[in-house]
């Protein structure tokens, strides 16, 4: 039996929004607060120029 190599993390929210012609969406981290993991949009859904964009949420060490 393989040993799984996946690491444990927190819960994850998935949002989305949808319009007549795109769709938005963010992944949040459960916790207190939540915190937002990516982000993203498809434009011009059914159109010529369809994109799809999105960006990671990077986080900064803290520095005391």
């Amino acid at each position: 039996m393989e040993e799984s190599t996946m690491k444990s993390t927190k819960a994850c929210v998935l949002t989305i929004n949808g319009g007549s012609s795109s769709i938005k969406f963010a992944l949040f981290q459960t916790g207190e607060p939540l915190e937002r993991k990516l982000y993203g949009k498809v434009d011009r859904i059914g159109l010529p120029g369809t994109t799809l964009t999105f960006n990671e949420q990077v986080r900064r060490p803290s520095t005391a």
